[in-house]
C-alpha cells in the first residue's frame, strides 16, 4: 500500500455471511474477515454487525475467540524475527473486531471456557499477548503512520476500552476482571514506551499515559516493576508539567487538541505514590509544587469541583511529605502565576497556603472531600516554614475556624491535624514565626473551647500561658508588635514543649474515594480527544 494511501472501505455486505450462517472456530468466513484485507473502524460500524451481535451471539463469540488466537499467535514470534505482513494484517483486524464487539462480551467473556491452546482466561491471554507484541522492535520502534504503528495504537486502545468499560463487576481486589488480566501481564513494554513518550504524537501519548496510570493504580506487578527504576530516569517525562497549561489542555470536554497535560499529571501522581526519595531525585521540586498550584487555581476559577481538585491536593500531600522539599518552600516566589485572580507575593509556602485555601473556599460543606488533604498539607509544611506572612497566618486561622464551626463529621479529626501543625511551628520554627505565634495568642479563647471539646491543645495553651506570664513579668500594659517580638525572642520552646515528640509528615495512600473514582477519571480523560484517525499506512 502506498505512502499515506487511505484504506479502501469494505462494503457492509462483506459481513452478510455472519448473519446468515452459524460459524465455528477456523471457519473460512472468520479467516476472510481477519485476513483478506485491512478493516477500518468505519467499515465495522454497520447495521449488519449490529444485527449479528443481537441475533448471533455465538458467531460473535467465535469471531472474538479467533481474534484472540490471532493476536496470541503473533505474540509467540521471537523478537529477533520479523512479523510477516499477513500476520500484521490479521493482528490489526483482530484488534478492531475486539473493539467493535466489546460491549457484547466485556462483562462475561472472562467466564468463557478457555480452549486447550490458552492457559488462562480469554481476556488475560489477550492482554498478555498484546503487551508482549508491544515489546517487539518492529512494533515498538515503528513510525505512527505505518501498519505497525497503527497496531501499537490499537493495542493500547483495545486494552483501555475493556478496562474502562462501565458496569463491570468487581473481581477479587480489582475494579473488574480486566485489571486482574492487566496485573498478570508484564508491563515492561508499556513502561518503555512511556519513558520515551516525548517522541510520539499527543494522540498516542495520551492513551499510553492513561493506560500506565491505570495500571499503576491497581496492579502490584506494575508498581513493583517501576519501583526498580531510579526516579531520575523517569522524571524527565514530566518536564512539560512545568510549562503553564493552556485552556484546551485543561478542558474536560472533547477537544480537537487536548494535549497530554492532564494525562501526564495523573501519571505524575501515581509515580509519586511509589517509594522514591522524591526531593533527591526530583530537580526543581518547588517548581513542581507551583505546577500543581497553577492548574488547581485555574480549576478553582471555573467555580466547579472536579476530580482534578482531589488529584492536585493529593499530589501536594505527597510532595510536601518530603521534609527537604517542604523546607525549600521558604524561598521567595518571584515567578509568574498566570491566573485571573491576583496572588499575594511571598514565599512558595505563602503561595501554597493561599491556593489550597482558595480551593476550600468559604463553604466547607461544598468542598468537604478536599478538607483532609488541605489539613495534611498544612501539617506537613508547618515543621519547616520559618516565617508565615500575616496574610498566610490569617488564612490558616480562617481555615481552622471554618473547620471548628463546620458540622462535618470529619471536622474534629481535621482540627486536631491543624493543631498538630501549630504544635510543630511552636516546637520547630519558633524563632522567626512571630506573626503566626501572635495569631495563636490572640485566639486563646478558641483553644480553650477546643480543650473543652476534648481536643489535645496542651502545648498551645502552655505556650500561651508562658507568653502571658512573660508579658506580666515585664510589666507591659499595651502589647504592640515590637514588644511581642521581644517577648518571643526571650522565650524558648523548651519552656512549654517538654515531652513533645514531632509526629512527622502525613502521607497519602491511594484508597477510598480516590481509588473508587480513578477509573471514572481515566474514562473522562480518554474521552477528551479522538484517537481514531482514518487509517492511513505506509
Amino acid at each position: 500500500m502506498g505512502l499515506y494511501e487511505s484504506v479502501e472501505e469494505i462494503p457492509p455486505d462483506f459481513f452478510n455471511d455472519l448473519l446468515a450462517t452459524d460459524i465455528k472456530i477456523n471457519d473460512p468466513i472468520v479467516k476472510a474477515i481477519l485476513s483478506s484485507r485491512l478493516l477500518t473502524h468505519n467499515s465495522l460500524e454497520n447495521n449488519i454487525l449490529t444485527k449479528v451481535a443481537q441475533t448471533k451471539p455465538n458467531n460473535v463469540r467465535v469471531l472474538v475467540y479467533q481474534a484472540v488466537f490471532s493476536i496470541n499467535r503473533i505474540s509467540q514470534i521471537q523478537y529477533q524475527t520479523e512479523i510477516p505482513q499477513a500476520l500484521l494484517i490479521s493482528c490489526y483486524n483482530a484488534l478492531l473486531v475486539l473493539q467493535r464487539f466489546c460491549s457484547s462480551v466485556v462483562t462475561k467473556w472472562h467466564t468463557w471456557p478457555s480452549p486447550s491452546t490458552m492457559s488462562s482466561t480469554v481476556p488475560t491471554v489477550l492482554f498478555d499477548s498484546s503487551i508482549t507484541i508491544l515489546g517487539h522492535p518492529q512494533i515498538q520502534n515503528a513510525t505512527e503512520s505505518t501498519l505497525q504503528g497503527h497496531i501499537r495504537l490499537e493495542i493500547f486502545s483495545t486494552i483501555l476500552m475493556y478496562l474502562l468499560s462501565p458496569n463491570q463487576e468487581i473481581y477479587e481486589t480489582y475494579p473488574n476482571h480486566h485489571f486482574y488480566a492487566l496485573n498478570m501481564s508484564n508491563p515492561l513494554p508499556i513502561i518503555n514506551i512511556v519513558l520515551n513518550i516525548k517522541k510520539y504524537s499527543s494522540n498516542f501519548a495520551r492513551i499510553c499515559l492513561i493506560l500506565c496510570s491505570t495500571g499503576l493504580g491497581f496492579c502490584n506487578s506494575w508498581s513493583e516493576l517501576l519501583s526498580d527504576f531510579h526516579f531520575s530516569s523517569i522524571f524527565p517525562i514530566f518536564d512539560s508539567l512545568l510549562t503553564a497549561p493552556t485552556e484546551s489542555q485543561l478542558s474536560l470536554s472533547n477537544s480537537q487538541n487536548p494535549g497530554i497535560y492532564l494525562e501526564l499529571f495523573a501519571l505524575f501522581y501515581q509515580i509519586l505514590l511509589l517509594p522514591y526519595d522524591i526531593f533527591e531525585s526530583l530537580p526543581k521540586g518547588r517548581q513542581f509544587v507551583v505546577s500543581v498550584l497553577l492548574p488547581l487555581q485555574q480549576f478553582n476559577e471555573k467555580n466547579s469541583l472536579t476530580y482534578f481538585h482531589s488529584l492536585a491536593l493529593s499530589t501536594l500531600v505527597l510532595l510536601t511529605s518530603d521534609p527537604a522539599l517542604s523546607a525549600s518552600l521558604n524561598e521567595p516566589f518571584t515567578g509568574t502565576f498566570a491566573c485571573k485572580s491576583s496572588v499575594h507575593r511571598g514565599t512558595y509556602a505563602d503561595l501554597l497556603v493561599e491556593i489550597i485555601t482558595n480551593t476550600t473556599g468559604s463553604d466547607l460543606s461544598r468542598t468537604a472531600p478536599l478538607l483532609p488533604a488541605v489539613a495534611c498539607i498544612i501539617h506537613n509544611i508547618s515543621a519547616h516554614v520559618k516565617s508565615f506572612s500575616f496574610f498566610t497566618s490569617n488564612r490558616l486561622f480562617i481555615f481552622l475556624n471554618q473547620l471548628i464551626e463546620s458540622g462535618d463529621r470529619q471536622a474534629p479529626k481535621l482540627v486536631q491535624i491543624v493543631i498538630d501543625g501549630i504544635n510543630q511551628i511552636i516546637s520547630e520554627q519558633f524563632e522567626n514565626n512571630t506573626t503566626i505565634l501572635m495569631f495563636v495568642v490572640k485566639n486563646q479563647n478558641t483553644f480553650k473551647i477546643l480543650k473543652q471539646k476534648g481536643l489535645n491543645v496542651k502545648y498551645i495553651l502552655d505556650f500561651i500561658a508562658a507568653f502571658k506570664h512573660k508579658v506580666k513579668q515585664n510589666g507591659i500594659v499595651k502589647l504592640g508588635t515590637d514588644e511581642a517580638e521581644k517577648i518571643l525572642k526571650s522565650m524558648s520552646p523548651k519552656q512549654f514543649m517538654d515531652g513533645y515528640e514531632p509526629p512527622g509528615p502525613r502521607g497519602h495512600v491511594f484508597t477510598g474515594e480516590m481509588a473508587e473514582l480513578w477509573t471514572d477519571w481515566m474514562r473522562t480523560l480518554a474521552m477528551r480527544g479522538d484517537s481514531k484517525n482514518s487509517m492511513k499506512v505506509e
